[in-house]
């Protein structure tokens, strides 16, 4: 249960697409106008590999976007050259395709799927654009959050099995770690290892003793335990002073390390 409360926690984040669009996303897109030639729009998509494009009117109201998929039944509609301007190819219909900056960030997450991109508008009866999401942009912001809680749950997972492999007591347990509730070695979270592996009587009766130093594994034991606490506990892709894919590589190195020697 702490563990589902502690994932609810860190998942929170961002909380709403005007905070998404602070951390990923495009912000302020490009626009096309309708009176635009159509030819000129489809250069500045390829050569900027744009998918889609919002369609605007001069006083910047959302009116459509192009996409290629918009721009092919144009083609098959009319069964004629590509020519003419960007209104005669582009799709009016937004229903699905529009989000404000006050939506929570779980109503991208479920339509995004469908709609493969939404346009970000300050209200959906201004409909100013401030942005576009796509499934890249969501992927990219939440996979890291997943690496980091997987790399972590791996890391306890090995722990665990050294610590299992070595036969303490459970009341040996309890008193290092100085938690009375620890009734199994699978209640060890990674702030207990410390405790427990850092101890000159338990240490030698671990199986990575024989290739390891005591002092060393303890300092990287603490590293990977603060990583832990911010993954767990802050809003860890948020801080500046974070380097998120850094706190990953050491994650992935002390856990490579704990496959070397299991």
């Amino acid at each position: 249960m702490e563990n589902n409360r502690e994932l609810q926690i860190s998942l929170d984040i961002p909380e709403t697409i005007g905070d998404f669009l602070e951390r990923g996303g495009v912000k302020n897109p490009s626009v096309f106008n309708g009176d635009m030639d159509i030819l000129m729009a489809i250069r500045k998509m390829s050569t900027n590999r744009y998918s889609q494009v919002p369609v605007c009117s001069y006083e910047g109201k959302l009116q459509g976007f192009l996409s290629w998929e918009s721009v092919f039944r144009g083609v098959c509609k009319s069964e004629a050259t590509l020519c003419g301007v960007v209104a005669d190819y582009y799709c009016t219909s937004l229903d699905n395709k529009i989000i404000s900056l006050d939506a929570p960030i779980r109503d991208a997450l479920a339509r995004i799927r469908t709609s493969e991109f939404l346009i970000i508008v300050d209200s959906i009866y201004d409909l100013n654009v401030m942005g576009l999401i796509t499934v890249s942009d969501l992927s990219a912001l939440y996979s890291v959050i997943l690496q980091g809680f997987t790399l972590i749950g791996e890391i306890e997972s090995h722990l665990r099995t050294i610590i299992a492999s070595a036969d303490i007591e459970i009341i040996e347990l309890q008193k290092l770690t100085q938690k009375k509730n620890i009734e199994r070695v699978k209640d060890l979270t990674m702030g207990n290892f410390s405790y427990v592996m850092n101890n000159e009587r338990i240490w030698p009766r671990l199986s990575i003793s024989k290739s390891l130093d005591m002092a060393d594994f303890h300092k990287q034991t603490s590293q990977v335990t603060y990583i832990r606490n911010r993954i767990m506990h802050n809003n860890w892709l948020c801080s500046d002073e974070v380097d998120v894919y850094e706190d990953i590589r050491i994650l992935e190195n002390f856990l490579s390390l704990l496959s070397d020697h299991m």
